[in-house]
């Protein structure tokens, strides 16, 4: 087992002045974690998730909503969008991630944590993995797919999970749908 369910006789005493004291097991196992944010229903559950994990770990969260500008560009050249609905719809994104990592950020303070966020532009794995090596990451935590049978992740989503050189976590949301 991973764990050991009793106590050590040689363990010190639970500090029990920070959420991530609790647990003396998991001192050190997670020192940083990374967050990759974009709004959706499974991204909040992943934030809570992300948090919880930081608490009972004592690790430092480090998060981000990145703006898939990869995609608007794409977007743009094969003529679906104009050039100022693109900018129109990139500084849209902007906001939205900026009001997803201020309740993040308050989330975080409501478990003693102080969450480091940014946003990003860039291509959606790429940029998730600069930013979690720069933070120098243990894991990784991402928003999953909505789950559904025969349901596979998103391209970019895939490229975290296969390109990183850390653990990735990806939080799903709700139950399984035919």
């Amino acid at each position: 087992m991973f764990f050991s369910k009793k106590k050590p006789e040689s363990a010190p005493a639970a500090n029990t002045s920070a959420p991530g004291r609790n647990l003396p097991e998991l001192q050190g196992f997670l020192k940083r974690l990374f967050l990759v944010l974009d709004g959706s229903a499974a991204a909040q559950k992943a934030a809570e998730f992300a948090v919880k994990l930081a608490a009972l770990t004592g690790a430092e969260l480090h998060a981000a909503f990145i703006v898939d500008t990869a995609t608007m560009e794409y977007l743009t050249q094969m003529h679906i969008l104009v050039q100022e609905e693109r900018e129109e719809l990139e500084a849209d994104q902007l906001q939205r991630g900026l009001r997803h990592l201020e309740r993040l950020q308050e989330l975080g303070k409501s478990y003693g944590l102080d969450v480091q966020a940014v946003t990003a532009k860039g291509r959606l794995h790429q940029t998730a993995l600069l930013l979690a090596r720069q933070q120098q990451a243990d894991a990784i935590i991402i928003a999953g797919w909505k789950a559904r049978k025969n349901h596979t992740p998103s391209a970019e989503r895939q490229l975290i999970m296969e390109l990183a050189e850390i653990p990735v976590f990806v939080i799903k949301n709700g139950p399984v749908e035919d």
